[in-house]
């Protein structure tokens, strides 16, 4: 057989078509392998591997609002509603707003109360102990056991809802703007006792001792000559 049959030509540039493209057509063969596809197929593949959201990166890192994790992606912060910052890494909240703190500011401030969860600006309010005003809030904290309220007072004040001032002070705290302060004596009260003796609401002194007389204990009592402040020697 000749080399240079008419078969053998045919056969060349079918067997040659298959593989190589036609010059300037700009189409390939079946049985190639197309360039953009393998990227494509790579880069999903790598995406996969590396959960990255790029549309809440900024040039220093995430944007407000989110958190990047040490594998490089951006995750929201949880801080309730509370809070627009987190650490990185952590996701640990920070500046808590709405009298709210915590990790993820999930709880009140001490003082207040409320339902975090709301992520409303007034979620957290004054502890009614006894009024839920800041001036007449005298709770270190409060919260509800068994469907009532239970407030931890602040020392010079008593009560179920410091509504009243502890011994040695007086006030009204259930007043508007009022508070408790300590009974002065000028230290001329039952020295048996740890703290003035004083009316809880007007702060007149109990029982004035070593002939003194007065709402403070700070004068002589009649028939008695002396300094009932300093020198304490009413005779």
């Amino acid at each position: 057989m000749a080399w240079n049959s008419p078969w053998l030509c045919t056969f060349s540039l079918t067997f040659f078509g298959l593989f190589y493209p036609s010059a300037g057509s700009g189409e390939s063969s079946g049985l190639s392998v197309s360039t953009e596809d393998n990227i494509t197929r790579e880069s999903t593949i790598l995406g996969d591997q590396h959960p990255f959201d790029v549309g809440n990166l900024r040039d220093e890192g995430c944007t407000i609002g989110f958190y990047s994790t040490d594998y490089g992606a951006c995750l929201p912060c949880n801080c309730h509603g509370h809070s627009e910052q987190c650490l990185d890494n952590s996701g640990i909240c920070i500046k808590c707003q709405n009298n709210t703190t915590g990790d993820h500011c999930e709880k009140c401030l001490d003082g207040y109360i409320g339902d975090v969860v709301q992520a409303h600006h007034k979620s957290c309010q004054p502890c009614p102990c006894p009024l839920s005003i800041p001036s007449n809030n005298f709770a270190l904290s409060c919260m509800i056991k068994a469907d009532k309220l239970r407030c931890v007072c602040q020392k010079n004040y008593a009560g179920p809802r410091c509504e009243r001032c502890a011994p040695g002070y007086y006030g009204t705290p259930l007043l508007y703007g009022s508070s408790c302060r300590k009974c002065n004596c000028n230290g001329n009260s039952d020295p048996n006792l740890i703290f003035d003796d004083c009316n809880e609401e007007t702060g007149y002194c109990r029982n004035c001792l070593r002939n003194t007389t007065g709402i403070h204990c700070e004068r002589c009592a009649p028939g008695y000559y002396g300094n009932a402040i300093n020198t304490k020697n009413c005779t």
